[in-house]
């Protein structure tokens, strides 16, 4: 079945969906990939603070609010944020902002202490410059990192691991068939103890 290509449902049980009109062109096709998909990045993540980095409409984020006592999201498109802001009240959920910002500026301007998890997915061309330097910088204790680009991932990944990351769980989805476009999850942890 076909969701249709102005909305996005999260499949939850909690279901949330928005009107997007250029935000975001994919479809997604709702199978057994996608119903693992959106649980993957942020499964068994708990604690204080997480940070949604591209956040888009809030496909992650949301997940993450029910798990986490404060999440922020952080997204240049002012359509998508507002849409994340939407999808956020309908949901219920209060200790979720979503903050209109370039990644890159948020992490040399925010002052997050102690974040549990940063859940980055950039768009295809990968972060912006100095990104994954800022995230290593800020130690969280997990990185879920969600790509669409394997050239990318791998020179980010390359970056993580020398600055003392391990590899926790590697995920690929198959969400477009039939085409050379693939979807990894990356779930990172480091041990902060022996730092």
């Amino acid at each position: 079945r076909l969701v249709p290509p102005t909305t996005v449902t999260e499949p939850t049980p909690r279901t949330f969906s928005s009107r997007l009109r250029r935000v975001w062109s994919a479809q997604l096709v709702s199978s057994t990939a996608d119903m693992t998909f959106v649980p993957a990045p942020t499964a068994d993540a708990s604690g204080n603070t997480a940070l949604d980095l591209y956040c888009g409409v809030g496909l992650f984020a949301l997940p993450l609010a029910r798990r986490f006592t404060n999440v922020i999201g952080v997204e240049d498109n002012v359509t998508a944020i507002g849409f994340a802001k939407k999808n956020a009240a309908r949901a219920g959920l209060k200790n979720v902002e979503f903050r209109r910002s370039g990644v890159r500026t948020f992490l040399n301007e925010c002052n997050v202490a102690s974040t549990g998890l940063i859940l980055i997915d950039p768009p295809r061309a990968g972060a912006e410059k100095g990104t994954i330097e800022k995230i290593a910088q800020l130690r969280p204790r997990e990185i879920s990192y969600v790509s669409c680009e394997p050239s990318i991932l791998a020179r980010d990944l390359r970056y993580l691991l020398d600055a003392g990351y391990t590899i926790n769980r590697i995920t690929a989805f198959d969400l477009f068939p039939q085409t050379h476009h693939v979807e990894t999850v990356v779930r990172l942890r480091i041990d902060l103890k022996n730092q």
